[in-house]
């Protein structure tokens, strides 16, 4: 990820600025696992009924013992 730098200039002539080197959530600056579940929570929220996004994250955090994805259609349900 590239940096980036603010610049704001306030009515009362002051100049605050500000440079983030590296994005938080990215491979330098990782969410901790508390962050990273409520993002998810959030933006699966946006398209998920109730209690379907918890039922996703619990599938995710299962999946590297499930070995398959099998099964997560039914927890989405089907789009065409």
């Amino acid at each position: 990820m590239r940096a980036a730098r603010v610049t704001v200039r306030m009515r009362d002539g002051r100049t605050l600025s500000a440079r983030e080197d590296h994005a938080p959530g990215g491979f330098d600056r990782p969410y901790d696992a508390a962050t990273l579940r409520a993002k998810h929570e959030e933006l699966l929220g946006r398209s998920l009924p109730g209690t379907a996004a918890a039922g996703v994250l619990r599938w995710c955090a299962a999946l590297p013992r499930a070995g398959s994805v099998r099964g997560l259609d039914g927890l989405v349900g089907r789009r065409s």
